[in-house]
């Protein structure tokens, strides 16, 4: 009799011994959980990012001075503003102001960032590691409609490629996603200002054209979504 108690407590002692080791064991061989690598693995470009970098890198759009133009717009991004203008001579945000004193905040918003900013972008952007010159951001007044902008002041820089027509850009970028019209009115007698806008890269960078300039294909600034913009070169 003690010699079968003897087997059965053995025997129930291994038992529950082979359960607590089974049971730890099975736990370790479900599927493991992403390790820190697997976590910070980005997806895939989207098409709109990949469009979006393809039309910044492309020297077809832009002018010698353009390495400094987005160091604006990253500038203005970091103010607050949401999307801006690339001009011949000038980078201002669309946002309006009732006075200069009122776009004081971002003005010094844009000058604080540009002070700590490095040339470094993670794209290959012509001239941008080889020039170091970095924008002055002011309230400024835009020549479209009056009104007061924060920006770069006029000055002579070429941010935008000269007589490029807008047929060549569509042929190079293919057709926009859509096409819009707007109508800036500056409250005087002039004649309103007609923007035709080309959209590309949902929405972030868009090319537009006038009815004032001397040939209404030419190409006369760039609207870019400031933040897509860093987010995709910087």
């Amino acid at each position: 009799m003690k010699a079968f108690v003897l087997v059965f407590g053995s025997l129930f002692f291994l038992l529950l011994h082979c359960q607590s080791v089974d049971g730890p064991r099975a736990k370790s061989s479900r599927t493991p959980a992403p390790t820190a690598e697997t976590a910070a693995a980005s997806p895939a470009q989207s098409p709109d990012a990949s469009k979006l970098i393809e039309m910044l890198q492309d020297p077809l759009l832009w002018g010698p001075d353009y390495p400094e133009a987005l160091n604006a717009i990253r500038a203005l991004a970091q103010a607050g503003e949401e999307r801006a203008e690339i001009l011949p001579r000038q980078v201002i945000g669309r946002q309006k102001y009732a006075t200069p004193a009122q776009a004081g905040a971002a003005t010094s918003r844009a000058n604080a960032s540009l002070l700590n900013m490095t040339n470094a972008p993670r794209i290959d952007i012509a001239g941008m590691n080889a020039r170091t010159v970095k924008p002055q951001i002011a309230a400024v007044v835009s020549a479209d409609d009056r009104a007061v902008h924060v920006g770069t002041p006029d000055r002579p820089a070429q941010y935008i490629a000269t007589n490029v027509k807008i047929d060549q850009v569509i042929t190079r970028f293919g057709k926009p996603d859509r096409v819009t019209v707007e109508v800036i009115d500056d409250g005087t007698e002039r004649r309103p200002i007609e923007l035709t806008l080309y959209y590309w890269a949902n929405d972030a960078i868009v090319v537009g054209t006038t009815d004032v300039s001397a040939d209404p294909r030419t190409v006369e600034r760039v609207v870019l979504d400031t933040n897509a913009v860093t987010r995709a070169i910087f």
